[in-house]
């Protein structure tokens, strides 16, 4: 039996799929390690517009030929709000991740590690062991 996907990197993507999809890495190497794990893309065109209810964060964002001539379209300054709407949703994005990515490891400790179990259960009962000091970081 085949293990699932869970993901793969954008390096991996590129290099695998450079050609068919003619892709070009357009802003440098620093995102090249995150991990693609939605299977499916978002074409953002409303978000350039600043419509961001039900953005699908998650997905891989593909800029095509109409969002970027919808862009080069604006003012410069428009252009520069949109890129940074971009930016701030990539980081609100990452600390959901980080945050997911804590909150499940806590969830596999509970389940798995007994005496993390016991000791989480006596920090919020307020039930240490007699000389005991829970520390929360």
């Amino acid at each position: 039996m085949t293990k699932p996907l869970h993901g793969i990197t954008v390096a991996h993507f590129l290099e695998t799929h450079r050609e068919k999809l003619q892709l070009t890495l357009a802003v440098g190497e620093r995102g090249l390690s995150r991990l693609i794990e939605e299977t499916t893309i978002n074409r953002p065109a409303l978000a350039l517009t600043g419509w961001f209810k039900f953005f699908a964060h998650k997905r891989v964002q593909v800029l095509g030929a109409a969002e970027w001539s919808f862009m080069k379209s604006q003012p410069l300054d428009a252009q520069t709000a949109m890129r940074d709407k971009l930016e701030q949703l990539k980081h609100q994005r990452d600390s959901l991740a980080q945050e997911r990515d804590k909150l499940l490891r806590r969830k596999d400790w509970l389940e798995k590690d007994d005496a993390y179990l016991e000791l989480m259960s006596r920090d919020r009962l307020n039930r240490q062991k007699e000389g005991e000091y829970i520390l929360r970081f």
